[in-house]
């Protein structure tokens, strides 16, 4: 007769069964084999430590750190452990202890893949994307045939090409790796390889059919194949346009994500078509706001216009992905048609550059005044190719050197950006940037007046206002936020007040072109481009303006969700 299994035994057994259960998403079940594996042998640390990374994972933060915390003081170098509280340490907002950990973890474990995959993961939520990249470059230089780490280092690459290669190569060491298909996938339709897209999305969806973001991702792949491909329109015909080349079984999954291609459109594509709805529903009531009676359309309009002149941002950002689609797809056809590199494919691209077109316009723009408004389109669609372009370079320039080499000028002209980049736009400089604009525009209205009864008063005095505001509520924000010990709470309250910071900075740079730009181009032929300069100011307001809504929403309702559990006695907010 076997023996019967020892406490160790029984808690190794429950520890296995909870990660299982934790794998698969069933997170109280996992609890509670992880609670009983500690009740099995309360002295096993790593039935502890699996219990303290559910606890800190499901928001019981502190019941899980204090596991963690007694591990750690019986064993000083449990790595397990120093990662569980560097973890519950990032999740509270502190990321100078989170790092140290990590940095500990790792030193502890002599370098362990898992350590260093927590380290990259602790310095990204950190904003640390160099240190991030550097380690999982570590972790690919050290254990090259662990598809985890080539994924990881793609997520951290720029440029989607780079991102691309890592990805391939998880895919190489292990075909099945739902995270680098589905990584692929996404990168493949951003650089125009549709069918490519279809395929890796189809074979990460496989792996689990009922996650809804790899449905989402497999659906809106499979309706641009479709509208590109030139074998039948995308409204009908569909089974057979994806069965051919896919399968009939990845038909069979694109229609049953809804029951007409009205409802797979909308399930693939829902939050462009709800913004753009709203948008357009916004519009419409204005519009007919303007017929009612002079009481009423005096109210309505106005409090109607400001959303509307807001929601700018939603058809400018759709047709803005258009064209920088259009110009993905054109780049991958040059590069089949040229091939990599080479003299032909230089030439091609510049041919079709945002800075050519951007040239050509101005050019035209004043050689041709009385075709202002064509011109001007072209300058705009020029100005959206030659940031396409800017942003490319810019990817590639990080890309082309790796960051594990220290020491480079490179690296450390990225490191101090990324040091410094988060206190350029402050409130005092605001403030130093809307008296300098004010003084600015006080001087231009001596040597260029307006006839305009309305600008008597400086425009730049209001773009003073509002940036007072928003100083004020962030001030408040912060000092809300200093005193709560909960970090997602404070978290809350520090991201609204930076939105409204940057809400700021915008509306001061949009005033600032309207005040000084209007007046140094008014009257000259070149006049057409003050609406091209304002105009990407606009929808960019536009759109943090939408943010700082989101931010006020995700703040008023954690906080109403903080008042339920009060009130019912379900615990603390978290």
């Amino acid at each position: 007769m076997a023996d019967a299994p020892s406490p160790r035994q029984r808690a190794d057994g429950l520890v296995e069964r909870s990660k299982s259960l934790w794998d698969i998403g069933r997170w109280k079940d996992a609890e509670a084999q992880a609670r009983r594996a500690v009740e099995a042998d309360p002295a096993y640390a790593r039935a502890q430590l699996q219990l303290a990374h559910v606890l800190i994972s499901t928001g019981r933060g502190n019941e899980g750190a204090q596991l963690a915390k007694g591990v750690l003081s019986q064993d000083p170098n449990s790595a397990w452990a120093m990662r569980i509280l560097g973890h519950w340490h990032s999740l509270q907002g502190r990321h100078g202890e989170a790092i140290a950990l990590a940095e500990q973890a790792v030193r502890a474990s002599d370098g362990d893949s898992i350590a260093l995959l927590n380290l990259s993961h602790t310095r990204k939520q950190a904003g640390d994307e160099i240190g991030a990249r550097r380690a999982a470059e570590q972790i690919v230089a050290r254990y090259p045939d662990w598809p985890d780490g080539h994924v990881q280092l793609a997520e951290l690459r720029h440029s989607p090409a780079e991102a691309a290669q890592s990805y391939r190569e998880a895919l190489r060491l292990d075909p099945h790796n739902d995270a680098a298909l589905a990584g692929l996938a996404g990168l493949s339709g951003s650089m125009a390889q549709y069918r490519e897209a279809v395929s890796l999305a189809w074979s990460a969806l496989r792996a689990d059919v009922g996650d809804k973001s790899r449905q989402r991702l497999f659906v809106r792949s499979a309706w641009i194949y479709l509208a590109l491909s030139r074998v039948v329109a995308p409204l009908r015909g569909s089974r057979r346009a994806l069965a051919e080349p896919f399968g009939d079984a990845c038909a069979h999954a694109f229609l049953s994500t809804g029951p007409n291609a009205f409802a797979r459109l909308l399930f693939g594509f829902r939050f462009e078509v709800f913004a753009l709805a709203a948008w357009s529903l916004l519009l419409l009531g204005m519009v007919g706001a303007a017929y009612l009676p002079d009481d009423l359309s005096v109210v309505l309009v106005p409090l109607l216009g400001i959303p509307v002149f807001i929601g700018l941002a939603v058809p400018f950002f759709l047709f803005f992905g258009v064209i920088a689609a259009a110009r993905r797809l054109l780049d991958f056809r040059l590069v089949q048609w040229a091939g990599r590199g080479g003299l032909r494919l230089l030439l091609a691209r510049a041919a079709v550059s945002g800075v050519l077109l951007v040239g050509v316009s101005l050019i035209a723009l004043l050689a041709w005044p009385a075709w202002a408004g064509l011109w001007g389109w072209l300058l705009l669609i020029g100005l959206v190719l030659a940031i396409q372009d800017l942003t490319r370079w810019r990817e590639q320039w990080r890309d082309s050197r790796r960051m594990a080499q220290t020491g480079s000028v490179r690296e450390s002209f990225a490191a101090w950006v990324a040091e410094r980049s988060p206190h350029w736009f402050t409130p005092l400089r605001l403030f130093a940037f809307v008296l300098l604009a004010l003084g600015a525009e006080v001087a231009l209205r001596a040597f260029v007046p307006s006839s305009e009864a309305a600008a008597r008063l400086p425009v730049m005095v209001w773009a003073f206002v509002v940036a007072l505001g928003c100083w004020g509520l962030d001030a408040g924000l912060r000092a809300i936020a200093a005193r709560l010990s909960l970090a997602p709470r404070a978290g809350r309250y520090r991201a609204f007040g930076r939105t409204l910071i940057e809400l700021a900075w915008m509306v001061a740079a949009a005033m600032a072109t309207f005040a000084i730009g209007g007046r140094l181009l008014a009257d000259r032929p070149i006049e057409a481009l003050f609406p091209i300069l304002l105009l990407p100011l606009t929808v960019a307001g536009g759109w943090l303006a939408l943010r700082t809504a989101r931010a006020l929403l995700v703040l008023l309702g954690g906080e109403c969700g903080l008042m339920v559990h009060k009130l019912f006695g379900r615990g603390t907010a978290r």
